[in-house]
Order: structure tokens, then C-alpha cells, then sequence
């Protein structure tokens, strides 16, 4: 007798989100990402910054290419989406994954650093607040039929150049 499968839906919806970052900030595209794009898209699980795992001046190679995240924020019930509830019989409520994605690069920041270096980094750090939107809108436009319950998404935040690096996160908010 063959057990029964047990699949976290939460698994799809982030599937959904690191495909869509992987269409955005493909190198091979017919329109690639200003600074240069990427395959790789990790995907975290925890309270920490994505960033933290990040190490990009550990070698050369590691500013080749633009490092790109998912990270559930979070996971709870909401009887009014996206509010967190918190209730005695939470079980009956629709859940709902807080999602964080995201995008960084090595940052210009010596002292020798000319205005054109920050005009370049600045148009780089614009397209790259594109494709992530363009992220959103592409997987909240497909979860909406598939997750009646709601989809919203939150502001894109700017981050650096403090640090060496410089990007782009948003939240989305998806529940099932």
C-alpha cells in the first residue's frame, strides 16, 4: 500500500516567482539586462538577508553576474488578506506565503569612482527595478486565477551603494 503525497502548494507559488526572475534577468534574451544577466536564481527560507550569504568580493567572479533571490518572509492565516491573524482556530483560515524577491550587484565605491561610473550604475540599478517588477506583475497575473483569495504586492525598495553593493527588493503577498 503506497502512502499518501503530501504537497506544500507554497512550493508552486515560489516556483512561479523564481521562474519569472529567471525569464527576467536571462543573459541569453533577445533584450538582456543592462548589467548583464544571470541563471542562477537562489532561494532562501529564513529570517536572515539573502545578502548575508552573499560574499561578492570573496573572488573576482563573484561581481560577474548579478546575484537574484526568493526568500519567504513569512507564513501565516489572514481572515482580512494580507493582515496576519492571530486566533484560537487559525486552521480553518486561508494561509498566506509573504514573499520576498530580489536583485544585487557589485557597487562602484572607490574613492577614484568618476560620475559617469554612477550614471552607469544608476541606469544598470533602474533596469534591474524593471525586470523585478516586471517579475511581479508576471507571476500575481497567473497566482490571480489560481489563488482566489488574493495576491498584492508591496513597494520596490532601492538598497547601497553602503556596502559594496547596490539593488532592488520587493514583497508579494500570495494566499491559498
Amino acid at each position: 500500500m503506497s502512502q499518501p503525497v503530501r504537497i506544500d502548494p507554497a512550493i508552486a507559488i515560489i516556483g512561479s516567482f523564481i521562474a519569472a526572475l529567471k525569464s527576467q534577468f536571462d543573459p541569453n534574451q533577445p533584450v538582456p539586462p543592462d548589467g548583464g544577466g544571470t541563471k542562477n536564481v537562489r532561494f532562501f527560507a529564513a529570517d536572515g538577508p539573502p545578502l548575508e550569504a552573499w560574499d561578492a568580493f570573496s573572488n573576482e567572479t563573484d561581481c560577474d553576474e548579478p546575484f537574484i533571490w526568493v526568500r519567504v518572509v513569512s507564513r501565516y492565516r489572514s481572515k482580512n488578506f494580507p493582515e496576519p491573524v492571530i486566533n484560537v482556530n487559525p486552521c480553518g483560515l486561508p494561509r498566506v506565503l509573504a514573499i520576498e524577491i530580489g536583485v544585487a550587484r557589485c557597487a562602484a565605491i572607490s574613492l577614484d569612482t568618476s560620475w559617469e561610473d554612477y550614471d552607469k550604475q544608476a541606469g544598470i540599478s533602474l533596469d534591474d527595478s524593471y525586470r523585478i517588477e516586471q517579475a511581479l506583475c508576471a507571476v500575481t497575473n497567473v497566482l490571480k486565477h489560481d489563488n482566489p483569495i488574493g495576491v498584492g504586492t508591496d513597494t520596490l525598495v532601492p538598497f547601497g551603494p553602503e556596502g559594496g553593493r547596490f539593488g532592488w527588493s520587493a514583497q508579494a503577498y500570495i494566499g491559498f
